[in-house]
């Protein structure tokens, strides 16, 4: 099964803003999650960061993955939290990728690797 999950439109402020989805998937949950796509935009140029392990030094907004099948129900164990905040909000992980996105849309396409 596929799903997909969002932050919605959110506006982040000043030159050090930053916004950040953190997606856990419980360690015995037998699941493996799988980048297809992530498409983000920006009227500024900005950075996309990729992490392994990381987490969120203050609370976050929860993000409900959804099933793009909409024969079966949204119950999916992995679970999302975003944050918008001023200052870098990542704690921990293994930095994976850094992409310069230099405003507008972008779309980094993984096809599942």
């Amino acid at each position: 099964m596929y799903y997909t999950i969002t932050t919605g439109s959110q506006s982040v402020s000043g030159a050090n803003g930053f916004l950040a989805l953190v997606l856990t998937n419980p360690a015995n949950s037998r699941k493996i999650i799988r980048f297809e796509l992530i498409r983000a935009t920006s009227s500024v140029s900005s950075v996309i960061s990729m992490y392994r392990n990381a987490t969120l030094s203050v609370s976050g907004t929860s993000a409900t993955p959804r099933n793009t099948n909409w024969g079966f129900a949204d119950a999916s164990v992995v679970t999302g939290t975003w944050v918008a905040q001023t200052g870098n909000p990542v704690t921990g992980g293994v930095l994976l990728q850094t992409i310069q996105q230099l405003g507008g849309p972008t779309e980094i396409h993984f096809d599942g690797k």
